[in-house]
Parts: structure tokens; C-alpha cells; sequence
């Protein structure tokens, strides 16, 4: 719903992003809203911003996904995220996959 998933961006996202904002982004790319899967194959951590990349699933499509994230408090909170490929990371030796389910 959309109300958990704007509650899981940052401060920073939500100063810049109205919810009405990200739900009109979730129609037009239903790729995320309709994910039963994403598969993370790289990540970087450096100065407590984290960026991980990799495709997320959905019945009818797949995307390539990168997600910045910031730590606010004890949780990692969505500070931005890209369906653009050029925005994936490359990391030929430092790649380790992680696979994340969707919860619906």
C-alpha cells in the first residue's frame, strides 16, 4: 500500500516528494508496485548511504533497480531509487547477491 511504502523513505526523500507524488510514479511505472521479486546483485555502504542495484520482477515485466538508501535511527530508510539502467553499479569483484521477496 502506498501509505507503508512512503513510510519507508527517508526525511530527505519525503522533504522533496509529497505521497501523491510517489503514488503517480507507481502508476507509471507498474513494474514496482506489481513486484513479486527483486534480486540485488551489487551494493556499496560508504559513509552510512547505501546504493544497491540489481532487477526487480513483476508478472509482465522486469526493470533494473538501484536504491539509495541512509540509515535514520535503526532503520535504512529509501533516499532515492532508479529504474534507469545506467544507474546500476558494476562491481565485477565486489558483487554478492542477495535476494529480497516482495511481501505480497
Amino acid at each position: 500500500d502506498i501509505a507503508a511504502a512512503y513510510g519507508m523513505t527517508s526525511s530527505a526523500f519525503q522533504e522533496v516528494t509529497p505521497q501523491e507524488d510517489l503514488e503517480l510514479f507507481l502508476e507509471v511505472f507498474p513494474v514496482v508496485a506489481d513486484s513479486t521479486e527483486i534480486k540485488f546483485n551489487s551494493f556499496s555502504i560508504e559513509n552510512g548511504i547505501a546504493i544497491v542495484s540489481g532487477t526487480i520482477y513483476s508478472a509482465t515485466e522486469n526493470s533494473p533497480i538501484t536504491v539509495t538508501l541512509t540509515k535514520e535511527g535503526a532503520d535504512w530508510k529509501v533516499v532515492n531509487f532508479s529504474l534507469n539502467p545506467e544507474d546500476v553499479l558494476d562491481f565485477d569483484d565486489e558483487t554478492e547477491e542477495e535476494e529480497v521477496e516482495s511481501e505480497e
